[in-house]
């Protein structure tokens, strides 16, 4: 991108994390509380994005949010998206879709029958994958589904999430050659639902000082 197109799409993201947060919290899918994360991790807040298959509006809003970002940061060439079990799967497919582009999916587990493959769908030798998931915390899950399509012949550099949770799934993925996009980040969130009286101070700040803890971890 040329400096100007850089700039009005950082603008464009700027609109697209406050539409982002106001469809969350029109869903109820924004708790506070005292939840385990998938990482292990205790966290103050949880961000349930399981909900989204039963709003198909919703969805295919946030599906049209990807694609933004893939057009704007990627690019939508000769590109196969991958879906991350189990929250990644719709959203992979919404993606798939809209952009018109082919989808295959990691198993969690490899089958235990027939070929006991771990990807489902048509991946060949020298494909370019784009990884896609709801959120990312410690990419954990982003960097065991690269390493099965990097083991299946595929080329995976980049990975595109709704929400980056900010504790270190940017950095442990850069380390893989992987490059991380998303729609928006945490702070930006918490940062427009406090300004507009969506989200009380004290919770913005809860969630602010974990995230300043995690940071010193």
């Amino acid at each position: 991108m040329c400096g100007l197109e850089t700039k009005l799409w950082a603008e464009k993201k700027s609109v697209l994390s406050k539409e982002l947060a106001t469809i969350l919290v029109g869903l109820g899918a924004l708790k506070f509380g005292d939840f385990v994360l998938s990482s292990g991790r205790r966290s103050p807040y949880y961000i349930d994005l399981r909900l989204l298959p039963s709003y198909p509006s919703a969805l295919e809003r946030i599906a049209e949010m990807y694609v933004e970002v893939l057009e704007n940061e990627v690019g939508l060439g000769n590109l196969k998206v991958a879906g991350i079990p189990t929250a990644g799967l719709p959203l992979a497919t919404a993606v798939s879709l809209r952009a018109r582009l082919p989808l295959i999916y990691v198993r969690e587990t490899p089958k235990l029958h027939g070929e006991m493959k771990m990807i489902e769908g048509a991946l060949s030798r020298g494909d370019t994958v784009v990884l896609i998931d709801d959120l990312v915390t410690t990419g954990g899950s982003l960097l065991k589904a690269a390493e099965a399509i990097r083991a299946s012949g595929g080329r995976v550099e980049h990975a595109v999430v709704l929400i980056d949770r900010e504790e270190g799934g940017s950095e442990n993925l850069a380390r893989a050659g992987i490059r991380l996009h998303a729609v928006s980040k945490i702070s930006e969130l918490l940062s427009w639902l406090e300004s507009a009286g969506g989200l009380p101070s004290d919770k913005a700040e809860l969630v602010r000082a974990y995230l300043r803890g995690v940071g010193r971890s």
